[in-house]
Protein backbone atom coordinates (compact mmCIF):
# COMPACT_ATOMS: atom_id res chain seq x y z
CA UNK A 1 0.00 0.00 0.00
CA UNK A 2 1.36 3.47 -1.09
CA UNK A 3 -0.18 6.39 1.42
CA UNK A 4 0.79 9.59 -0.77
CA UNK A 5 0.40 11.92 2.82
CA UNK A 6 3.10 13.21 4.67
CA UNK A 7 4.26 11.37 7.69
CA UNK A 8 5.62 12.74 10.81
CA UNK A 9 8.80 11.91 11.91
CA UNK A 10 8.80 9.57 15.22
CA UNK A 11 11.24 9.44 18.13
CA UNK A 12 14.12 7.21 17.53
CA UNK A 13 16.20 6.18 20.49
CA UNK A 14 18.65 3.97 17.84
CA UNK A 15 19.23 5.04 14.48
CA UNK A 16 20.90 1.76 12.85
CA UNK A 17 22.28 3.59 9.44
CA UNK A 18 23.06 6.56 8.00
CA UNK A 19 22.22 7.86 4.43
CA UNK A 20 24.23 9.21 1.45
CA UNK A 21 27.97 9.78 2.66
CA UNK A 22 31.04 8.87 0.98
CA UNK A 23 32.76 5.52 0.73
CA UNK A 24 34.93 6.69 3.30
CA UNK A 25 32.79 8.69 5.63
CA UNK A 26 30.05 5.98 6.01
CA UNK A 27 31.23 2.80 8.34
CA UNK A 28 28.04 2.01 9.17
CA UNK A 29 25.63 3.35 6.17
CA UNK A 30 23.99 1.72 3.10
CA UNK A 31 24.11 3.21 0.04
CA UNK A 32 23.50 1.92 -4.16
CA UNK A 33 23.40 3.62 -7.45
CA UNK A 34 19.94 3.85 -9.42
CA UNK A 35 19.23 0.51 -10.70
CA UNK A 36 20.18 1.40 -14.63
CA UNK A 37 22.30 -0.23 -16.94
CA UNK A 38 25.87 1.03 -16.37
CA UNK A 39 28.18 1.83 -19.54
CA UNK A 40 31.52 1.58 -19.35
CA UNK A 41 33.44 3.86 -21.87
CA UNK A 42 36.48 1.51 -22.27
CA UNK A 43 33.80 -1.12 -24.25
CA UNK A 44 33.99 -1.51 -27.68
CA UNK A 45 30.41 -0.86 -27.83
CA UNK A 46 30.07 2.20 -25.66
CA UNK A 47 29.09 4.54 -27.98
CA UNK A 48 26.49 2.37 -30.40
CA UNK A 49 24.78 1.19 -26.56
CA UNK A 50 24.83 5.20 -25.09
CA UNK A 51 23.15 6.20 -28.76
CA UNK A 52 20.98 3.38 -28.14
CA UNK A 53 19.69 3.91 -25.23
CA UNK A 54 19.94 7.16 -25.37
CA UNK A 55 17.09 7.19 -28.28
CA UNK A 56 15.18 4.55 -26.44
CA UNK A 57 14.94 6.73 -23.31
CA UNK A 58 16.51 3.95 -21.30
CA UNK A 59 18.05 4.85 -18.08
CA UNK A 60 21.53 4.50 -17.87
CA UNK A 61 24.60 5.82 -16.26
CA UNK A 62 28.21 6.03 -17.51
CA UNK A 63 31.14 4.40 -15.14
CA UNK A 64 33.16 7.28 -14.23
CA UNK A 65 31.06 9.85 -15.26
CA UNK A 66 28.14 9.65 -13.62
CA UNK A 67 28.49 6.17 -11.33
CA UNK A 68 31.37 4.81 -9.51
CA UNK A 69 31.62 1.60 -8.27
CA UNK A 70 32.32 2.90 -4.69
CA UNK A 71 29.06 3.66 -4.77
CA UNK A 72 28.11 0.76 -3.67
CA UNK A 73 29.06 -0.54 0.52
CA UNK A 74 32.13 -3.26 0.46
CA UNK A 75 31.82 -6.34 1.89
CA UNK A 76 33.12 -5.15 5.30
CA UNK A 77 30.29 -2.30 5.20
CA UNK A 78 27.94 -5.22 4.72
CA UNK A 79 29.57 -6.86 7.71
CA UNK A 80 29.70 -3.77 9.87
CA UNK A 81 25.78 -3.51 9.14
CA UNK A 82 25.28 -6.92 10.32
CA UNK A 83 27.44 -6.09 13.59
CA UNK A 84 26.04 -2.94 14.65
CA UNK A 85 22.39 -5.02 14.13
CA UNK A 86 23.09 -7.90 16.01
CA UNK A 87 24.93 -5.48 18.85
CA UNK A 88 21.36 -4.09 19.27
CA UNK A 89 19.14 -7.09 19.58
CA UNK A 90 18.29 -5.86 15.39
CA UNK A 91 15.87 -3.57 17.51
CA UNK A 92 15.74 -0.28 16.41
CA UNK A 93 13.11 2.86 16.54
CA UNK A 94 14.22 3.74 12.76
CA UNK A 95 16.46 2.72 10.08
CA UNK A 96 18.04 5.03 7.08
CA UNK A 97 18.82 3.93 3.51
CA UNK A 98 19.63 5.21 0.59
CA UNK A 99 16.90 2.75 -1.48
CA UNK A 100 14.38 0.50 -0.08
CA UNK A 101 14.35 -3.35 0.29
CA UNK A 102 13.19 -5.22 -2.82
CA UNK A 103 9.83 -5.79 -1.75
CA UNK A 104 9.38 -2.27 -0.72
CA UNK A 105 11.37 -1.09 -4.35
CA UNK A 106 9.04 -3.32 -6.32
CA UNK A 107 6.18 -1.96 -5.03
CA UNK A 108 7.93 1.78 -5.50
CA UNK A 109 8.03 0.69 -9.33
CA UNK A 110 8.30 -2.60 -10.96
CA UNK A 111 10.65 -1.94 -13.41
CA UNK A 112 13.54 -1.77 -10.40
CA UNK A 113 15.54 -4.91 -11.07
CA UNK A 114 16.90 -6.58 -7.18
CA UNK A 115 20.45 -6.44 -6.92
CA UNK A 116 22.81 -7.25 -4.24
CA UNK A 117 22.12 -4.20 -2.17
CA UNK A 118 18.76 -3.83 -2.15
CA UNK A 119 18.16 -7.73 -1.43
CA UNK A 120 20.62 -7.05 1.59
CA UNK A 121 18.06 -4.78 2.72
CA UNK A 122 15.24 -7.45 2.20
CA UNK A 123 16.70 -9.52 4.41
CA UNK A 124 17.38 -6.95 7.21
CA UNK A 125 13.62 -5.92 6.83
CA UNK A 126 13.13 -8.98 7.70
CA UNK A 127 15.28 -9.45 10.64
CA UNK A 128 14.44 -6.32 11.99
CA UNK A 129 12.09 -4.98 14.39
CA UNK A 130 11.98 -1.01 13.80
CA UNK A 131 9.32 1.42 14.00
CA UNK A 132 9.86 3.65 10.52
CA UNK A 133 12.22 2.91 7.62
CA UNK A 134 13.19 6.69 6.15
CA UNK A 135 14.52 5.68 2.56
CA UNK A 136 14.93 8.41 -0.54
CA UNK A 137 16.49 7.29 -4.10
CA UNK A 138 13.00 7.39 -5.94
CA UNK A 139 12.26 11.01 -6.19
CA UNK A 140 8.82 11.27 -4.37
CA UNK A 141 7.26 11.77 -1.12
CA UNK A 142 4.75 8.90 -0.03
CA UNK A 143 4.43 6.24 2.67
CA UNK A 144 4.34 2.58 1.92
CA UNK A 145 3.18 -0.17 4.07
CA UNK A 146 2.71 2.53 6.85
CA UNK A 147 6.51 2.50 7.90
CA UNK A 148 8.41 2.69 4.86
CA UNK A 149 8.81 6.88 4.26
CA UNK A 150 10.17 7.88 1.43
CA UNK A 151 11.43 11.75 1.12
CA UNK A 152 12.82 13.64 -1.71
CA UNK A 153 11.35 17.32 -1.24
CA UNK A 154 11.24 17.06 2.16
CA UNK A 155 13.09 17.17 5.15
CA UNK A 156 12.08 15.54 8.84
CA UNK A 157 13.43 16.31 11.94
CA UNK A 158 14.59 12.92 14.25
CA UNK A 159 14.15 13.55 17.54
CA UNK A 160 14.95 10.62 20.56
CA UNK A 161 14.90 10.81 24.14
Amino acid sequence: MINDKKAGPPSAKRIAVSLHQPAQERPRSFKTEEKTTILDPASPDFEREYWFKRRTRQMFRVKGVSWWPEELPSVEEYEEAVRNLERVNWRVNCVLTHCAPTSIQQKLDRNYTPDRLTDFLQMVKRRCQFDYWFLGHYHRNCVVDDRFIVQWEQMAELQWE
